[in-house]
């Protein structure tokens, strides 16, 4: 039988914040939420560490711990869609 996946793999893939699960899918971190098809909410696009991003944070902040996950994160957060890119 194969052996079972190691748990370090998992939290490689998968990690829960703020009662959220969250899916490594290549460089961006997305909120399983966010992957339900036909979301035609509003749609955020976010430079990490940038103005707007950090005038999110002071609004919204319970984003924080999302947004600790690293620079590039999308997720679903009171109906609209925020995508985060780390600066180019």
């Amino acid at each position: 039988p194969a052996a079972a996946p190691s748990l370090d793999s998992f939290e490689d893939k998968a990690r829960s914040v703020g009662g959220k699960t969250f899916y490594r899918r290549g460089a961006t971190w997305v909120d399983s939420d966010a992957e339900l098809e036909g979301f035609s909410g509003k749609t955020v696009n976010l430079t990490a560490r940038g103005a707007e991003y950090f005038e999110l944070l002071a609004r919204e902040p319970g984003l924080a711990r999302v947004m600790s996950l690293g620079d590039e994160v999308t997720v679903l957060w009171r109906g609209t869609l925020y995508k985060v890119v780390g600066a180019r």
